[in-house]
């Protein structure tokens, strides 16, 4: 979870909610956090709709029931 945090951190246009609502989203991820970390280790200037747009099918699998 630090390593994901640290990685949210490090997204350029970042903002407290943001940080702490994917971190909370995914607390029980460790799968979805690595790969969100990958993505935005792979692309450093990724922003925050760049990162929610990677999320979406995570959120729509939530939506659906299939977590």
């Amino acid at each position: 979870m630090d390593e994901l945090k640290k990685a949210l951190e490090s997204v350029p246009d970042k903002y407290s909610d943001f940080v702490n609502g994917i971190s909370g989203l995914l607390s029980d991820d460790e799968e979805y956090q690595q790969k969100v970390t990958q993505f935005i280790k792979d692309n450093p200037e990724a922003q925050t709709s760049d990162v929610l747009i990677f999320l979406r099918p995570y959120l729509d699998s939530l939506e659906d029931g299939e977590d």
